[in-house]
């Protein structure tokens, strides 16, 4: 595996490379800034795609925040940010050092973001090499289920997506979240998934967590089907596997506008909702992440003939509507390039993973 390590440079040499050593010791190729060749690309451009390029990155922080670039940002918080959107990313912290304002900043950011397997503390060079150590072993021991195959899991979540002919939706207008884990394994024993206490765990979630998918009003009914836990409502589902994967179905609001018209910040709305009570449910049957990454696809079973249109836009013009989709029944369908984030991701960018999929949507409704 090539791994990348990103750090400010000046007085941290020998932690660099500590760091690059114990990473070669488990004969991974390592990439850091001080082996690039000269090239046209500014320094900046060539550590972000070092970052790009890795399948790790190793993050090391100590009380120098380090030169700010145009984009108001240190390179290690750049890299940082970039690496955490699709990247295995390990934290390692210097203990017994105050940080710099900034840097304690971009500390407690990496410490909002990661789980406590992701995150560790050093305090000298020995001390790092067996975190870093540590670390990557536990990581390949992890791996050993199978890694991330970017087709694989994207087929997966489109799969797992209902299709026009599953009659038990709704006429009405509605949001299907599927979301699928990785590396692919087992996550609940047949047994787990039995249990009368997990089902009663996930529809108090479902019914009355923060944020809930279902509505409290009314009834709930929890079945076992093809070796999948399912609890329904008239507009709502949600399909549990042992896998971990699951489906989630919500409805979108009519607000008994008498016409088919799709409103894009409920759209928003509701797969925020959807994402951040995924979240949820995932920690609840997998809380030490065995599934490191989910792969996430999105669809609107039942779109309609109508209009895809800003709440502002329906306000002006509540009467009139144009059909730019009519003669289409088909379902309008979403996904990420690349199709998987990591799960610190999905935790805490529910709402920009939202916002994106809204545009994918908005797109392929139109067209």
């Amino acid at each position: 595996m090539r791994v990348f390590i990103s750090s400010v440079s000046r007085d941290f040499e020998e932690f660099r490379k500590a760091a690059a050593e114990a990473a070669q010791l488990l004969d991974h190729e390592i990439i850091r800034s001080e082996d690039f060749a000269a090239s046209a690309s500014s320094p900046q451009v060539a550590c972000l795609s070092g970052v790009r390029a890795a399948d790790i990155v190793l993050v090391l922080l100590g009380s120098r925040y380090g030169n700010v670039q145009p984009s108001g940002k240190s390179p290690t918080h750049e890299e940082f940010d970039e690496a955490t959107r699709t990247k295995q990313v390990f934290v390692f912290i210097q203990s017994g050092v105050k940080p710099e304002p900034r840097q304690a900043d971009l500390i407690a950011q990496a410490n909002a973001w990661a789980t406590g397997h992701l995150i560790s503390k050093f305090s000298d060079v020995d001390s790092l090499r067996i975190a870093v150590i540590r670390a990557l072993n536990r990581w390949q021991i992890a791996s050993a289920a199978g890694g991330v195959d970017t087709k694989e899991i994207a087929d997966r979540a489109l799969a797992a997506l209902p299709d026009e002919d599953h009659h038990h939706f709704s006429s009405e207008p509605s949001l299907a979240i599927s979301v699928v884990g990785a590396p692919h394994q087992a996550i609940l024993r047949p047994s787990e998934l039995d249990a009368a206490s997990l089902h009663k765990q996930i529809k108090q979630q479902a019914l009355f967590g923060e944020p809930n998918i279902f509505d409290d009003t009314e009834g709930t009914e929890t079945t076992l089907e093809d070796h999948a836990l399912i609890l329904k409502q008239k507009t709502r589902r949600l399909i549990l596997k042992e896998d971990g994967s699951h489906l989630i179905v919500l409805s979108l609001p009519r607000e008994e506008r008498g016409m088919s018209v799709i409103i894009e910040e409920e759209v928003t709305d509701a797969l925020v909702r959807g994402f951040q009570f995924s979240a949820q449910l995932l920690h609840t049957i997998d809380p030490t992440e065995r599934l490191s990454w989910v792969g996430l696809a999105v669809s609107m079973p039942n779109p309609g003939h109508g209009e895809w249109r800003t709440r502002a836009v329906h306000q002006r013009r509540p009467s009139s509507m144009t059909t730019s989709r009519m003669y289409d029944d088909s379902p309008v369908r979403a996904t990420l390039t690349p199709a998987h984030r990591s799960r610190a991701v999905y935790r805490k960018d529910s709402e920009a993973l939202a916002q994106d999929f809204t545009a994918l949507l908005r797109r392929a409704f139109r067209g």
